[in-house]
């Protein structure tokens, strides 16, 4: 019984060395690098001559590779940059941070009476 165990496992070493060594350097391969533009067509393309539900875009489909041609490290913008915002523009989105700060201390007080009152039988 022993015998046996001892035999699937040298077994089962061997073709986890085989594999392993037939996997070259052991690096993955890399995602060969593409345009955005060039994926785009590809998924029209491929919506566009759908015959049936096989041939449908799915979410495997929809993950881009790590590095496209064409990237930057600057932001797409979607609205033309401003030097300068108004006093409209800042009001919509500034929080003053005494306001922060406090609301801060009070999650931090509330968080703390209610641990008090858990602990009252």
């Amino acid at each position: 019984m022993i015998v046996v165990f001892a035999g699937l496992f040298v077994l089962s070493a061997l073709i986890t060395l085989a594999v392993l060594s037939s996997g070259g350097s052991g690096a993955a391969a890399e995602v060969p690098i593409s345009s955005v533009e060039q994926i785009i067509d590809d998924f029209r393309r491929r919506a566009g001559t759908a015959s049936g539900a096989d041939d449908l875009l799915s979410v495997q489909d929809l993950i881009l590779p790590m590095r496209v041609q064409g990237d930057s490290g600057e932001p797409y913008l979607l609205r033309p940059k401003l030097d300068r915002w108004r006093d409209e523009q800042v009001n919509r989105y500034w929080i003053p941070l005494e306001e922060l700060a406090l609301d801060l201390v009070r999650k931090e007080n509330d968080r703390r009476i209610e641990a008090l009152f858990e602990e009252i039988p």
